[in-house]
């Protein structure tokens, strides 16, 4: 592999998704409620420094999609970022963000494909569900436990009020034997 060469004018900067301005899309999965943030110029920032930038977002609601046919102008809030918080079902779909720099040259495309469960929902991604399952205050989890705490005791007691029917029984069994032999 020939050696880089590097003038004064020019820089060797590693930057994220060099093989193209498309960068993919990325998913999410989360539950409603949750806060979602969605950062699309740091990481232009990080690699290219501070300029200026323009950012333009667009919305394909409630499908998870790269065919920019499917996205119509979204205005952010905050110009580089989005935050949802609190996300709702209805914020479910794929936000594209455009980065151009001052010539409207585009920098960099992504994609974000978000999910919202809603909440009580066990998300079937194994390492997702099981985070989730194990959380402390998860509701879903204390519900199943005091459920199974109720069963357990109320078989504890069917089965101790059997036993002394049992014994009673047989005493009874044993009283009457006993009675009509003599």
């Amino acid at each position: 592999m020939a050696a880089l060469k590097v003038s004064e004018e020019c820089h060797v900067r590693t930057v994220k998704c060099m093989e193209s301005w498309q960068c993919g899309l990325r998913t999410m999965t989360v539950m409603s409620g949750q806060r979602v943030e969605i950062d699309c110029l740091g990481e232009v920032m990080e690699a290219m420094g501070k300029f200026s930038w323009r950012v333009l977002w667009r919305f394909a609601r409630g499908i998870i999609s790269s065919d920019d046919s499917l996205f119509a102008r979204w205005e952010a809030p905050q110009l580089d970022k989005v935050i949802l918080d609190p996300v709702r079902e209805e914020d479910a779909g794929t936000y594209r963000c455009d980065v151009q720099d001052a010539n409207f040259r585009r920098v960099k495309r992504v994609y974000w494909g978000i999910r919202v469960l809603p909440a009580g929902v066990l998300n079937l991604d194994y390492e997702s569900s099981l985070a989730q399952w194990e959380s402390p205050g998860n509701q879903q989890n204390k519900t199943v436990s005091d459920q199974h705490d109720h069963r357990t005791a109320l078989l504890h007691m069917v089965l101790i009020s059997l036993s002394l029917a049992g014994v009673g029984f047989g005493l009874m069994l044993g009283l009457y034997w006993k009675v009509k032999r003599n």
